[in-house]
């Protein structure tokens, strides 16, 4: 009853962000910002210099011109809300086929934690990319996993985890668990060199000639710091920023990266969705997010789900109070609660890794065709 109440509430909010979309002049701003911020780009506007909060690195424009560049005013609206429909719902089904629910019910509690939880909700509702960002992610991860090594799918593999790239805060900490499965190093070096030689091009659109590249870089990562320190809530950079550390985020996110990493390497054979669980938590805590971003937490939600269906009392406590959080009021959650929130990430991040660590956990995944 609780659940049915929760969700009758988040459908209200996901129809209040789908007419902020539609019809609210400044309703959608990231949409509109990431609209004028790509037109900027290519006028050979200093966007890192003229501009507050513009944290993103060259390649984003130039990915997402597709997306946000092109299609003016109402159209560009109406052209978002399509495709964020067609996301959300591919995300649900596959997310529901990965939980490995068989009852009716389950099912449809899976899939309405994804289409109403408060992320989806504010990412439609600001013209966000999130949605697209843990989509395109966990198809690549399934991929590696899943499909044998081969020029085709180490191709199609490296250019998903390239746009998957677009939002390196949020998709970043699942490349470790790419990098241990079979045949990952010529997807990743096709990922690498594509962003390179796309970072390349986007410079090179934006009218930046090569004795203005260092230039470039170097106001981006200035701005990075401050942009990133003093937004968002529940993550390393806000509480950094908050500290005084303003030059230290950086560092402190590459040594974060760098310990999941070898917690990942001595985990390689754990139960893939216990990886994926606590790279979305990782990728939640390491770095800059908003409230948009707790998308991530969907992800462990489905670990914990697939647990819950064992002698496990611990996952279903988590899964329960992990679902009630995605679906309650976010608003005032992080003005008075944010702590709370942050508590049961990381009792959750805990809980997975103990999991990890049982010999029964380690079950290397199939590969199908």
């Amino acid at each position: 009853m609780l659940g049915a109440l929760l969700a009758a509430g988040a459908a209200v909010r996901l129809g209040i962000e789908v007419h902020r979309l539609l019809f609210e002049p400044q309703g959608p701003i990231d949409l509109l910002l990431m609209r004028k911020l790509i037109r900027d780009w290519f006028a050979d506007t200093r966007i890192y210099v003229d501009f507050r909060g513009t944290v993103h690195p060259p390649i984003t424009f130039l990915l997402l011109w597709p997306l946000f560049g092109w299609a003016e005013g109402e159209l560009g609206r109406w052209f978002y809300l399509l495709g964020a429909a067609a996301v959300t719902a591919a995300l649900a089904a596959l997310l529901v086929r990965e939980s490995g629910a068989t009852g009716r019910a389950d099912r449809i509690l899976l899939a309405t934690i994804v289409v109403v939880c408060y992320p989806t909700a504010i990412t439609i509702g600001n013209g966000q990319i999130t949605l697209h960002v843990v989509l395109v992610t966990l198809i690549s991860i399934l991929i590696a996993l899943r499909k044998p090594p081969g020029m085709g799918r180490d191709v199609a593999l490296g250019l998903l985890f390239l746009w998957a790239l677009v939002k390196p805060n949020m998709s970043l900490p699942f490349f470790w668990v790419i990098a241990f499965t079979r045949g990952w190093t010529r997807p990743a070096a096709i990922a690498l060199v594509s962003y390179l030689g796309l970072s390349a091009v986007s410079v090179w659109l934006h009218g930046t000639g090569l004795d203005g590249v260092r230039a470039l870089l170097s106001a981006w990562y200035a701005k990075g710091e401050v942009g990133f320190a003093h937004t968002g809530y529940g993550n390393l950079h806000q509480w950094m920023g908050d500290a005084g550390l303003d030059d230290w985020i950086f560092p402190a996110s590459g040594a974060v990266f760098a310990l999941h990493g070898l917690w990942a390497w001595r985990h390689r054979g754990v139960d893939p969705w216990v990886a994926i669980g606590v790279a979305a938590i990782v990728a939640r805590l390491w770095a800059y997010h908003r409230e948009y971003d707790d998308l991530l937490l969907v992800l462990p939600l489905i670990a914990l789900y697939r647990l819950a269906r064992g002698p496990e009392p611990e996952a279903r406590a988590l899964f329960a109070l992990g679902s009630v959080a995605l679906l309650a009021p976010i608003t005032p959650l992080r003005e008075y609660a944010s702590w709370a929130l942050v508590t049961l990430w990381l009792c959750q991040l805990a809980f997975l890794a103990v999991v990890a660590r049982r010999p029964a956990a380690h079950q290397l995944p199939t590969i199908s065709a």
